[in-house]
């Protein structure tokens, strides 16, 4: 073998090596953006759980939040009827 044949065989397996290291590497981030959609879609087919456990407990503190004033006019009312009951005695 002559030395120019060498230098291009050692030409070719640069060419073809850098081919591959570059092959390598798209197909590396492509299994890295491939995770990301996956996980992004593991989360989004769990977001209606979530909301409708979020949805859930706010209608829940609502319910007792609006149940507030009407207790504290009962509690009002019991304390003046107690008033009463303890001024006629």
């Amino acid at each position: 073998m002559s030395a120019s044949s060498e230098t291009e065989l050692a030409a070719q397996v640069a060419v073809v090596s850098a081919q591959q290291q570059a092959d390598h590497d798209r197909i590396t981030d492509h299994e890295a953006r491939l995770r990301l959609v996956e996980s992004a879609v593991v989360a989004l087919s769990s977001l209606p759980k979530l909301v409708e456990d979020l949805e859930g407990r706010q209608r829940g503190d609502e319910r007792y939040r609006y149940a507030l004033p009407l207790t504290a006019l009962t509690a009002l009312g019991s304390v003046v009827a107690t008033i009463i009951t303890l001024i006629v005695k």
